[in-house]
């Protein structure tokens, strides 16, 4: 069984504290009862977390996690090493759960591969985690990465999206338009439509990549 763990290091690289997932969960009432209502996979990768967001709450610190294999996002009380919110929706193997303001931010791996007839379908959602409604989202027909999959809301008001599978980066504006694309160049010779992944793009201020050399 694969214990995902927070592990936390000073600049020296020296280990601070480790905290285990699991054993967050069954720390107190609201993880352990959440296990229950979401059994965890015999596959032994029982919540294969892909993203850790920390933040304050409360005057401590805080960990949201995205847990593909659960299809949740929590958050970890990194103080009380106890899980003290949890949320499902309507994403399924989901990446890079984010906080924007008041909402949620996620990458929906496979949420419409269902409903429309067993083909892949990727999206971005944004939900208001009090009301559970659906804020905005994005996908467009072919948009799909089984795997991995990022978006960074921008100063702009726009998402940068990356296609992870695919290769693929692109900005896209609140109503969806497509401002800006990014494809991997790179193939093999052997098979030209085999893209090389691209797991996660973020943009960075101009005055950071200056003077930045490629070679």
């Amino acid at each position: 069984m694969l214990d995902d763990e927070i592990v936390h290091i000073d600049a020296e690289g020296r280990l601070l504290e480790r905290v285990s997932v699991l054993e967050a969960f069954l720390a107190d009432e609201l993880g352990r009862e959440w296990l229950v209502d979401h059994p965890l996979p015999e596959d032994g990768d029982v919540f294969h977390t892909n993203s850790i967001e920390v933040f304050e709450s409360g005057g401590h610190l805080s960990a949201l996690l995205s847990l593909r294999s659960i299809d949740t996002v929590a958050v970890l009380d990194l103080v009380g090493r106890e899980i003290s919110w949890a949320m499902d929706g309507p994403w399924h193997r989901q990446h890079e759960a984010q906080l924007e303001g008041g909402n949620l931010i996620i990458f929906d791996n496979l949420g419409l591969s269902r409903a429309l007839g067993g083909k892949g379908q990727s999206r971005v959602l944004e939900i208001d985690t009090e009301t559970r409604e659906l804020v905005w989202s994005y996908t467009e027909p072919g948009f799909f990465t089984h795997g991995a999959g990022a978006q960074q809301r921008l100063p702009n008001g726009n998402t940068l999206i990356t296609e992870s599978i695919k290769g693929r980066i692109i900005e896209v504006t609140p109503e969806g338009r497509v401002v800006w694309e990014y494809v991997n160049p790179m193939t093999l010779e052997s098979d030209p439509d085999l893209v090389p992944a691209i797991l996660r793009a973020e943009r960075v201020p101009h005055r950071i990549a200056r003077g930045w050399v490629t070679g």
